[in-house]
């Protein structure tokens, strides 16, 4: 009788640990997720942020959805951008940094959701973002 209730005990006890181990594991992932998304945009992994560059820096003339539409989005004027694109060989990149000193806003979850609003549509950019977010 006592061997069953030992046995019984140290099943529960390493079930226990098993959901704990499980429950710990996706706790980590959404907390991760949560700080990825919250992430400010000059903050990104430079490999990331260097594929969202150079998508977005190479003019779209049919639909303006490259760099231009992203600072509108952001909230910077026509003169902002055309001195941005004047006198930086990386538009994208300054866009971003004079967001970033500008708002709070400037996380990787708002950058992701303006790019795939109506009228910027860039799903191919949003995608590498949300890559990176969501493959921890």
């Amino acid at each position: 009788m006592l061997r069953v209730v030992i046995l019984i005990v140290l099943c529960l006890e390493v079930g226990r640990k098993k959901r704990a181990v499980v429950d710990a594991g996706v706790y980590t992932k959404k907390s991760q997720i949560n700080t990825r998304l919250s992430t400010n945009v000059t903050s990104i992994p430079g490999e990331v942020y260097s594929k969202v560059c150079v998508k977005l820096n190479v003019k779209r003339s049919r639909r303006f959805d490259d760099f231009r539409m992203l600072a509108e989005k952001v909230g910077l004027s026509r003169d902002e951008t055309n001195v941005i694109e004047q006198n930086f060989p990386n538009p994208t990149d300054e866009i971003l940094k004079t967001w970033s000193t500008k708002s709070r806003e400037a996380t990787v979850e708002k950058l992701i959701e303006l790019l795939q609003e109506d009228g910027f549509e860039r799903i191919d950019v949003a995608k590498l973002l949300e890559d990176w977010v969501f493959n921890t």
